[in-house]
């Protein structure tokens, strides 16, 4: 069987907020090239759209340590309201 990604991203923007209006974290692991990985964040793009949060959000600033590594911060509380799919890193 195979299972091609579009019907992946096109199943999630399909059923994430069919219960809940709750944020979806995507965590994705791929071992592909670079145009493989560029052609998959264009599916994402195109078949997400505005669901896929694209920019930090305002109220909950990325923070940095010295070493680059992204360490946690807190989401804001009013993302619950957000219907929103996140891509963790």
């Amino acid at each position: 069987m195979v299972l091609y990604w579009q019907d992946v991203i096109l199943a999630i923007r399909d059923c994430a907020f069919v219960t809940s209006d709750w944020p979806v974290i995507l965590s994705f692991e791929n071992h592909c090239c670079r145009a493989q990985q560029y052609k998959l964040a264009k599916y994402c793009d195109e078949i997400l759209g505005d669901l896929l949060l694209k920019e930090p959000l305002s109220e909950s600033p990325v923070n940095e340590r010295k070493d680059t590594r992204r360490y946690n911060t807190p989401l804001p509380y009013n993302l619950h309201s957000l219907r929103a799919l996140l891509v963790q890193e």
